[in-house]
């Protein structure tokens, strides 16, 4: 009887374990940042993974979103939504060394998702709130 309390102990045991061992999915995108040196000797940002950023426009309200881009290699993305309807007021896919800005004006809230693919490079997103 002693040797099945052990037992079953050493079971649940095993079992608290392995299920502290398990890796939960996130709602939270992640993205991972390596440095590497460029062609030049100068430090860029290897990225792979997603990223967000959220904002809310209210009555009477806008946002330009600036974003800037430096290119190396690899893949980066843009989506920017806005949550109510699903809709996009932006979609950039692979975009290239760039700046530039998107108007955001609608009620809502909105999220700027970065997607980056083997990207090796640098990005910013900026935004500039005002009122209509």
């Amino acid at each position: 009887m002693k040797r099945l309390k052990v037992m079953v102990f050493l079971c649940l045991l095993l079992i608290l374990c392995l299920a502290g061992c398990i890796k939960k999915k996130s709602d939270r995108p992640e993205m991972n940042i390596d440095f590497v040196q460029g062609k030049n000797g100068e430090s860029f940002k290897k990225m792979d993974g997603t990223y967000q950023y959220t904002f809310s426009v209210e009555d009477d309200d806008y946002y330009d979103v600036g974003i800037s881009v430096t290119k190396e290699s690899g893949s980066l993305s843009v989506t920017i939504t806005r949550d109510e309807d699903g809709k996009k007021i932006y979609t950039g896919t692979d975009l290239p060394t760039s700046e530039f800005t998107v108007h955001a004006d609608e009620v809502g809230h909105y999220k700027v998702l970065f997607t980056a693919d083997n990207f090796v490079g640098d990005y910013s997103c900026d935004l500039s709130h005002g009122t209509n």
